[in-house]
């Protein structure tokens, strides 16, 4: 092979494999930082969430949720956290049961509210999903977000009526084991995956993300983060797979 068709090579191996961009959002965790976490820490510090884009065109985006908050995963709304630290559901004098659960992965890009689910919201008795028809790992859109209303006052769910963008899987592993020097203080104890499809135009610019998590708002934190369009690498990958294919051929010709 000659050397202009492995530099090609390399450029088009480099493009393909830098086109997945990973952004990572920082939660509160860690030492002084999760005072901010309403209730034990070992049961609701969230250390990060880290969103990656496709590394090809019309393939599947990944969301990564290192918690403590250690729900029942893949399942319905009715979790559990940490089976070590467990807190039952329960209910207040006059009101419907409050049922735990972790909250949607919110992001609003300008006047676009999306929500990626991690719990499907299926409680009947929980005023905050009533008339909500979402499915755990499936990405939405809808006019805005719903704010928690048991401990504070950041948003936490998607609002009801949402449009169905894209569907997912969810997944969660444990990190080590209770007992073992760190868990749940200088590494989360849970790592939550969700892997999702999205429509082609899904994220191309500046964003912003809400996520907490419980769906209390136990844990909240947000950040800022941009994905460059698609078109913006294949219209330079195109071109060079163009050429590198032309060289093959009159190279192949040649023999």
């Amino acid at each position: 092979m000659s050397l202009l068709s492995r530099s090609l090579l390399l450029f088009v191996a480099t493009a393909i494999a830098s086109f997945a961009t990973s952004i990572q959002f920082d939660g509160p965790f860690g030492v002084g930082k999760d005072d901010n976490v309403i209730g034990p820490q070992s049961i609701f510090d969230i250390k990060d969430a880290i969103l990656t884009s496709p590394a090809m065109p019309g393939g599947l985006w990944t969301l990564q949720i290192d918690t403590n908050y250690g729900t029942t995963l893949p399942g319905m709304k009715n979790g559990q956290p940490d089976p070590n630290n467990v807190v039952p559901d329960f209910t207040l004098p006059g009101q419907p049961q409050i049922v735990y659960a972790m909250s949607d992965f919110l992001i609003q890009q300008g006047n676009n509210f999306y929500g990626i689910v991690i719990h499907t919201h299926d409680n009947p008795n929980d005023t905050d999903t009533m008339g909500h028809i979402y499915t755990q790992g499936d990405l939405y859109q809808s006019d805005g977000f719903q704010k928690a209303i048991h401990f504070t006052d950041n948003p936490v769910y998607l609002n009801a009526g949402g449009t169905l963008l894209g569907t997912g899987t969810v997944t969660a592993s444990q990190n080590g084991m209770p007992g073992q020097p760190g868990y749940g203080t200088t590494f989360a104890e849970f790592t939550i995956v969700v892997t999702f499809s999205a429509p082609s135009n899904f994220l191309n610019g500046p964003f912003t993300i809400f996520d907490s998590s419980a769906d209390c708002g136990n844990a909240f934190f947000m950040g800022d983060g941009s994905f460059v369009p698609e078109p913006g690498t294949w219209a330079f990958v195109a071109p060079a797979l163009l050429l590198l294919g032309f060289f093959m051929r009159r190279r192949s010709a040649r023999n």
